[in-house]
């Protein structure tokens, strides 16, 4: 079966209160030091989430947007890349809130998101 509501996975880019946050808000979500990730490129950060079936965040709307395109181009599945502007922690995470509760997981998949 699969999951109703995407989990997420933020870069090394984003605050990581940002990820606790969301997690008060009841919704999964790790980040690139808990999972040890620091340092790692972003094509590295983006397989390392798919991996985990888990849809990606960052600030990084130019290399992410490429990483997208290069998925759709050799038909490769991500679980979503979401491209937050930068704002307060607390603004970014209701955001990744609401876009979360407002699609499944699988309807996110192969999709870039901007919030």
């Amino acid at each position: 079966m699969s999951q109703l509501f995407a989990q997420l996975y933020l870069d090394e880019d984003l605050d990581v209160s940002i990820a606790s946050r969301v997690r008060w808000m009841g919704f999964q979500a790790e980040t690139a030091r808990s999972m040890g990730n620091l340092g790692l490129r972003d094509p590295q950060q983006l397989a390392f989430a798919v991996q985990n079936d888990w849809a990606i965040v960052t600030h990084n709307r130019e290399d992410f947007v490429a990483l997208a395109e290069e998925y759709r181009r050799t038909n490769r599945v991500h679980c979503g890349i979401i491209v937050a502007f930068r704002d307060e922690p607390q603004e970014i995470a209701q955001r990744l809130a609401r876009l979360v509760n407002s699609l499944t997981a699988s309807e996110m998949r192969n999709q870039l998101f901007y919030v």
